[in-house]
């Protein structure tokens, strides 16, 4: 099973359903492609053959993944750096800190160690700066994505602008030496929603 790596911020967001989109930057950069065609170069056969090869998402619709979180060590046992929670293993032992630094990033989490599950639901590319025109320019992509304006003072005026501005500031402190916001590069949208665990 392919796991689906989350910051520790997003990781509560997603356990409580109010994350329920994910972007991810695509290995292949569809402008280029793209750029190509508007030429008027033809794509061969052979491109074709190689675009089936490597032109995919990583993860596809009614495929589960688990969530990968960060985890940490506190007094030789593993606990999910998000919350705070014991990692619990197996028929409910909990789990012994094993690795050789006190923090383990997501995206090195072992399934062993999940809670969570998503199945993905629809999967499609899209430059990154296009997020809300798939909604006719609403605030919604930015809700799904766990973005909102708590703490906000008046939060319905200008609120897709102030959506955006807290989106872009979160992509950008993900993605701090490439893949920023300003980059637009192309992503892979995920929606997913929660599953019982495997």
């Amino acid at each position: 099973m392919k796991g689906l790596a989350f910051s520790a911020a997003m990781v509560p967001l997603v356990m409580s359903g109010a994350k329920t989109v994910t972007r991810r930057v695509s290995a292949v950069q569809w402008k280029r492609i793209l750029d190509r065609l508007a030429d008027g170069s033809v794509l061969t056969e052979r491109l074709f053959h190689r675009a089936d090869q490597w032109v995919h998402p990583r993860y596809q619709p009614g495929e589960v993944v688990y969530v990968k979180e960060a985890l940490e060590n506190h007094n030789g046992a593993a606990l999910y750096r998000s919350d705070g929670v014991a990692v619990v293993v197996g028929e409910g032992h909990e789990c012994l800190w094993a690795w050789k630094r006190n923090v383990l990033p997501s995206r090195f989490m072992p399934q062993y160690a999940a809670r969570t599950f998503l199945e993905i639901v629809s999967v499609r590319p899209e430059p990154l700066q296009e997020i809300s025109r798939y909604n006719g320019g609403t605030a919604q992509d930015f809700l799904d994505e766990g973005v909102t304006l708590a703490g906000e003072v008046f939060p319905t005026v200008n609120a897709v602008d102030k959506l955006q501005a807290r989106f872009v500031r979160l992509w950008d402190s993900l993605h701090k030496k490439k893949n920023r916001w300003a980059d637009n590069d192309w992503v892979w949208r995920y929606e997913f929603k929660q599953k019982d665990g495997e």
